[in-house]
């Protein structure tokens, strides 16, 4: 095996993580459904903010009882879904479909209640 004369340090797996601000304290959310038409309906998701999000937003949502397809628009922040037009998903089955599958979700909600907390203290002070 070749080594160079130059020991170098194992990289920690955690430096390779970049988390971003804004994608830890927004947290994702369906804030609107609106059928297009039978057996189509367009979700609302805000605070899906990279691609990562809205590929396992998609898997979810395909495992939600009744639907049948799930397209992402990651920058329109929208999902695009076809369902059983006798069956239409629930909004709480797509709430906890997305519940199920953020990363970190517990420490997200508790990052925005912090932020909210902060921004409002401010609003108070000034």
């Amino acid at each position: 095996m070749f080594t160079s004369g130059t020991a170098r340090t194992p990289r920690s797996p955690l430096r390779s993580i970049r988390l971003h601000v804004r994608r830890m304290v927004v947290v994702p959310a369906v804030t609107a459904i609106e059928p297009v038409a039978p057996g189509h309906a367009r979700v609302r998701v805000d605070g899906m903010v990279c691609a990562a999000c809205a590929v396992r937003t998609e898997a979810a949502f395909r495992r939600v009882a009744g639907v049948r397809s799930a397209r992402a628009d990651l920058d329109a922040g929208v999902l695009e879904l076809r369902h059983d037009p006798a069956h239409a998903p629930a909004p709480a089955d797509l709430r906890r479909a997305l519940d199920a599958v953020v990363v970190a979700m517990p420490v997200r909600r508790l990052l925005a209640r912090l932020a909210r907390g902060c921004t409002s203290r401010s609003r108070a002070a000034g």
